[in-house]
């Protein structure tokens, strides 16, 4: 194997070896208040999509009837 050390491959980084990367959570519960927000991208493309579907539901319902 070469030497070179890749710039996104966590497994090569220094006291992470062998141990699976962090993960963080996708969403993150409001400080104050209730509920939860989204603290990643994926968070943030799960909202998205949940409210283009619901767009998209009120649409159907508004065109038929």
């Amino acid at each position: 194997m070469s030497d070179y050390k890749w710039d996104n491959d966590p497994s090569q980084e220094s006291g992470n070896r062998g141990e699976p990367p962090q993960k963080k959570p996708w969403f993150v519960k409001n400080s104050s208040g209730m509920g939860s927000h989204p603290a990643t991208w994926q968070g943030w493309v799960i909202l998205l999509g949940v409210i283009i579907v619901i767009a998209c539901i009120v649409i159907l319902i508004k065109t038929h009837v």
